[in-house]
């Protein structure tokens, strides 16, 4: 099965490349100070994460993802396994295998199978299950106890779930008292944790919302998250799980509540999975319910953190079952036939997420050192976070570009509208508005309120404009943006506009007068005869 998911991976990552998070990190992560490696990265400690990225570009550059898929494939293949031997060591091979089913083939997840800055979310729960199935199976002792503090420590450094793992750690040792003797580990765990968050990760708290106000957006968030999670586990599509998954959990609930008071008591193992799977959808409820709704609780990537939890949960509720190996195989063979649908669904998804990110790193590059550029300038928030052009080429010089050269004039069979808002953001300050050289007696063009005077110009050519306000929009290809690149305030005294860029390219630019009446004056633009936009 091992094997097989990791082909699977492969075949399906072909089509895949770097998404914004992971040029973020790769192009600002470079140093080697204590705030470079400690930092949070959204919100989470990713000490181990940046340090994955820097070996991964040492060996093999940024020319190919398929390196950094297949190790992801491996850290979620580790995942399963290390599931599967924790369920097996309690409640037989059957349920475990199916469950290792699950999780090998997991589309439902696909965003942490295949996107490999979710590494950072895998990474942690491989050394949280590690940690706790060490305590679980091995004779009590001091070198026991330092090598769960160690990996704990490392979930920690991966992602925020290690603080996930800790706090179900807390509550499984705290709760079975053969246990107990491991408890160091969780204190040295949590010590660390704090230490870390006084000097360095109270600078990612910011959009976490700690308000009595947002209660209900976390319940929901969290209510939301179990109700997918659980559904998902069979291969239910969203929809389905929105309309079932309240059921599913409900019967699961049930089963596990009349299953502890037989026993009369919760085992340390299922408590630590309850509180486990409920503290991670609260947390990230914390940090998201309020900003995006409860829906974002669907998200793909917060699938494999929670299955981890609800898998042992849901063996332990079929407990008792009739023909157990047949019920767990049809649920384990149902599951992966829906969920390697899910796969072909979420690949289809990122690639059309993906040609945005192209569009903009093949604009910086190709427009590089060009006349009015500001390299420090930020390409594109919405989406490549903070990363500016000096910052593409610097990464990009280093370790090779994951894309083809585009000219300048290849770059109109890449999507417009990213295209534009790349190019217009770090072009911005280019475009000059000056007294100087306002030459009104020059050929003009005159424009009435609300008419839209449309040219294709040189880059590095000129107008003069008198009068105002009007809104000056400028872009490379494809339809007119909708926002202005420049306002023009009313009763401007005559300003030369200079419009950046090499020579030997062009702009599409509109200017649209918004009340009163303007002039366009140029001595080297037929204005008389404004082409229209293409």
């Amino acid at each position: 099965m091992a094997s097989a998911s990791i082909a699977l991976v492969a075949w399906l990552s072909a089509g895949l490349n770097f998404g914004a998070d992971e040029w973020t990190l790769m192009a600002q992560r470079t140093g080697w100070t204590a705030a470079d490696l400690l930092a949070p990265q959204n919100e989470h400690w990713s000490t181990l994460l940046i340090l994955f990225y820097r070996a991964m570009l040492a060996l093999f550059g940024l020319h190919s993802y398929l390196p950094y898929a297949i190790a992801e494939a491996f850290a979620c293949g580790a995942v399963a396994v290390l599931v599967f031997m924790r369920i097996r060591r309690r409640w037989g091979t059957a349920p475990a295998l199916a469950c290792a089913a699950i999780l090998f083939f997991y589309g439902s997840a696909a965003e942490d199978l295949l996107w490999d800055y979710q590494l950072g979310f895998a990474g942690a729960i491989a050394c949280g299950l590690a940690s706790l199935l060490m305590v679980e199976s091995v004779r009590p002792g001091l070198a026991v106890t330092l090598a769960a503090s160690v990996l704990l420590l490392l979930s920690l450094m991966w992602s925020g779930i290690g603080l996930i793992f800790l706090i179900a750690a807390g509550v499984e040792f705290s709760t079975d008292p053969r246990l107990r003797w491991a408890l160091p580990a969780v204190a040295v765990g949590a010590l660390t944790c704090v230490a870390w968050y006084a000097t360095f990760g109270h600078q990612g708290t910011q959009g976490l919302t700690l308000t009595v106000s947002a209660a209900p957006a976390v319940a929901a968030f969290t209510l939301t998250g179990l109700m997918i999670g659980t559904s998902s586990l069979i291969g239910l599509p969203q929809i389905l799980g929105l309309l079932l998954g309240l059921q599913i959990l409900a019967v699961l609930a049930y089963r596990l509540a009349r299953r502890w008071w037989k026993l009369g008591r919760v085992p340390g193992e299922s408590a630590g999975a309850v509180v486990g799977v409920i503290a991670f959808f609260t947390t990230v409820g914390l940090a998201r319910a309020v900003r995006f709704g409860f829906d974002e609780a669907t998200a793909s990537r917060y699938l494999l953190p929670a299955a981890v939890f609800l898998l042992p949960l849901a063996v332990e509720a079929l407990e008792g079952v009739p023909r157990p190996r047949l019920v767990f195989g049809s649920l384990a063979a149902a599951s992966v036939v829906m969920n390697l649908v899910a796969f072909a669904g979420f690949v289809q998804g990122r690639q059309a997420y993906l040609l945005p990110i192209k569009a903009e790193i093949a604009a910086v590059s190709s427009f590089r050192n060009a006349p009015g550029l500001d390299p420090n300038s930020v390409i594109d928030e919405q989406v490549l976070g903070s990363v500016t052009p000096a910052e593409v080429w610097h990464l990009t010089d280093a370790y090779g570009s994951p894309y083809p050269a585009y000219r300048p004039d290849q770059l109109a069979t890449l999507p417009a509208q990213p295209l534009n808002t790349a190019l217009d953001h770090v072009f911005a300050s280019g475009v000059t508005m000056s007294p100087e050289g306002a030459d009104v007696a020059a050929p003009c063009h005159s424009l009435s309120a609300g008419e839209d005077f449309r040219l294709r110009i040189p880059m590095g050519s000129s107008m003069v404009f008198s009068g105002g306000p009007a809104e000056i929009r400028m872009w490379f290809a494809g339809p007119e943006p909708q926002e202005p690149i420049k306002h023009v305030p009313a009763e401007a005294a005559p300003v030369s506009i200079g419009y950046p860029g090499p020579p030997g390219e062009y702009w599409w630019v509109s200017i649209r007068a918004v009340e009163g009446t303007d002039v366009v004056c140029s001595s080297s633009l037929d204005l008389s005869r404004p082409t229209p936009t293409r």
